[in-house]
């Protein structure tokens, strides 16, 4: 009898458990019985464990949060993408196309989240010509953290000729610039040694009516590296009375206005 008959007898005969004694064949009885057991439903080996592999990526979701905790969209995230291809692989023509087809038509927030995404990786050129895009659209009203997102990406990567354009921009625009706008363009300045361009926007500040600031130590220490002692000497007048200004809490007191007017020597 072979053994597939056997088997077949199985369950009238009770002969489960002694399957490797219906051959009578010693040779190759442990591959029988293994076989016998497996369609029995007896084999011992580990049964199979499905894996589960989890992704905190889903193709089907936008990027993680990158601005004001909104999301990148994947049409935002193509139009970056491609921005950065064709400028990298200096084609005009693809870029051009990129800015018209694909930038132009985004809505305001996917638009917005490209401009913040290109700053965030240092692609200055590539914001400059998607901010003039967002300055042509008709829900555009001038927005000074537009203005100082851009300044601090521009100081970031040292372009100080860009950081005058922006400003000046920006006060074309009747924009009034808040202190904290100042105090990224001095610093800005400051790193690139232009301490007498520091000093002109500082008293930007003062013009624009902004009570006295502690960046006049930082111009202190940076003119004192210069060497420039008058103009050294000139600014302690200034920083002494703006202290005094200080310790009357933003009062107004003509003594302490007229040292600052007889002090300002630049």
């Amino acid at each position: 009898m072979t053994l597939q008959a056997a088997l077949r007898h199985l369950p009238r005969a009770g002969l489960q458990g002694s399957v490797f004694f219906i051959t009578g064949s010693p040779a190759g009885s442990s591959d029988q019985l293994e076989r016998a057991q497996l369609l029995c439903g007896q084999s011992k080996r580990a049964p199979f464990k499905q894996q589960t592999v989890c992704s905190s990526r889903n193709p089907g979701h936008p990027r993680a949060p990158i601005w004001r905790g909104r999301l990148l969209s994947n049409e935002s995230l193509r139009a970056v993408q491609e921005l950065k291809r064709a400028s990298s692989r200096g084609d005009d023509d693809r870029l051009r196309s990129v800015l018209k087809n694909r930038v132009a038509r985004l809505l305001k927030f996917d638009l917005i989240a490209v401009l913040n995404e290109l700053q965030r990786q240092n692609e200055c050129d590539l914001a400059w010509m998607v901010f003039d895009i967002v300055q042509k659209e008709f829900w555009y009203k001038p927005d000074e953290e537009l203005f100082l997102n851009l300044v601090v990406t521009m100081a970031r990567n040292k372009r100080i000729e860009d950081i005058e354009k922006v400003y000046e921009l920006a006060t074309s625009e009747g924009l009034k610039p808040q202190a904290g706008f100042y105090m990224e363009i001095i610093r800005a300045q400051l790193a690139a040694g232009n301490v007498h361009k520091a000093i002109k926007v500082y008293e930007q500040l003062r013009d624009a009516g902004y009570p006295p600031n502690p960046a006049l130590g930082n111009l202190q220490k940076a003119i004192e590296r210069t060497g420039d002692i008058e103009l050294a000497n000139a600014l302690k007048q200034i920083i002494h009375a703006e202290k005094n200004y200080l310790e009357t809490n933003g009062e107004e007191d003509e003594a302490i206005d007229e040292e600052l007017t007889n002090a300002s020597v630049f």
